[in-house]
């Protein structure tokens, strides 16, 4: 039988799964900000650390009970976050991958006209030379 105690359990749990839905939005929304993405991920594990670490501490005093509503909603925001989660980790994929055909293109072209950057003069300026 809920009580209390079991109703703010569900609740943090459902709170801490949204926001953690509402920070992969935002990580999709800025996939291609590689600095914003380390920081939405590095914030989106502390709360999943910090929800386990709860769900622990609650499995030992019996207050992890939900009602079949919250388990579901609980359910949903699970599906939700991995359906998120894989569209996340393509769209992270397909940015790598044309980073590299970027980069073997940008090198083929070097290669092609026989150029290759010598590093910096005496002066500080950069030099291409032909080789």
């Amino acid at each position: 039988m809920p009580t209390a105690a079991s109703g703010a359990y569900a609740a943090h749990k459902i709170d801490s799964l949204k926001e953690c839905v509402r920070l992969t939005e935002d990580l999709l929304s800025n996939i291609s900000d590689e600095v914003k993405v380390l920081e939405l991920l590095d914030t989106r594990g502390e709360i999943l650390q910090a929800l386990d670490a709860f769900e622990k501490d609650h499995k030992q005093s019996n207050t992890n009970i939900c009602t079949p509503a919250e388990s579901a909603k609980v359910d949903q925001l699970v599906a939700l976050l991995l359906n998120l989660d894989k569209q996340a980790d393509a769209q992270i994929k397909q940015n790598i991958q044309e980073a590299v055909a970027s980069l073997k293109a940008n090198v083929n072209e070097h290669k092609f006209i026989g150029y290759k950057g010598e590093g910096q003069s005496p002066q500080g300026n950069f030099l291409d030379t032909k080789r």
